[in-house]
């Protein structure tokens, strides 16, 4: 179950709301990349709440080891931004997180979502 609190910013899971108190969905946890047939894991540490259907134990032990795997560092890219970058990704397989920046300076963001599959 993903929940989304963008008013939150939460930066630990103990301090996540419940499903029920903000905008939730339920998502697999492993989904199938529909162009190249890949699995990718599709759980985040700050918006993965549970796994439906486990015990709280279960879910949380088994949430652990999935978010300890997918931040390995052999699978992180950190970009180093430089004027006139250009980075897109995509969301059915890339977590992406930014570090703190200082807030004196300019940054200027688009954002474009392409409208895509349902995830499976």
């Amino acid at each position: 179950m993903q929940v989304y609190d963008y008013d939150g910013g939460v930066l630990d899971r103990a301090k996540m709301v419940a499903p029920a108190e903000g905008m939730s969905f339920a998502h697999p946890v492993v989904r199938t990349h529909p162009a190249t047939g890949r699995k990718a894991l599709y759980v985040n540490r700050l918006m993965t709440h549970h796994i439906e259907g486990l015990p709280e134990a279960d879910s949380e032990g088994l949430l652990a080891l999935m978010f300890e795997t997918i931040e390995r560092p052999e699978f992180i890219y950190e970009h180093r931004w430089r004027i006139g970058d250009l980075l897109l990704w995509d969301n059915r397989c890339t977590l992406h997180a930014r570090r703190d920046f200082n807030p004196d300076e300019n940054r200027w963001m688009r954002r474009v979502t392409i409208q895509g599959d349902r995830p499976r």
